[in-house]
């Protein structure tokens, strides 16, 4: 798991990490277009059996209405894939955070 504190620790305070769905990634890059501010998009992408299986075996257990409504927003999240920087196969938590720092890594040298 990626911890904000390790990052401003190693990468000084101009990270912010967050965790926002399609519509509030398209608000933030239309927001900060033009300017100073560097936005790193990042999608983690499942396949649709392994999300349900997921929101399945959650361990505080979501209605069924709520992983309805999740699933349901499969198909449109997928549509808007293309608006990110970096699409990671989310399969294994350890492999896809060493990713998500690796690129953290190599926009802050840029």
């Amino acid at each position: 798991m990626i911890k904000v504190e390790n990052l401003k620790k190693q990468y000084g305070d101009n990270i912010v990490l967050k965790d926002i769905d399609v519509n509030g990634t398209e608000d933030l890059l239309k927001i900060f277009r033009g300017t100073e501010i560097k936005i790193i998009s990042i999608f983690l992408n499942i396949s649709k059996q392994e999300m349900l299986r997921r929101l399945e075996n959650r361990d505080d257990k979501l209605k069924q209405e709520e992983i309805e409504l999740r699933m349901n927003r499969y198909d449109y999240e997928m549509n808007h894939i293309g608006i990110y920087d970096y699409v990671i196969k989310n399969y294994d938590a350890g492999k896809t955070s060493n990713i998500i720092l690796d690129i953290i890594k190599r926009e802050q040298e840029q």
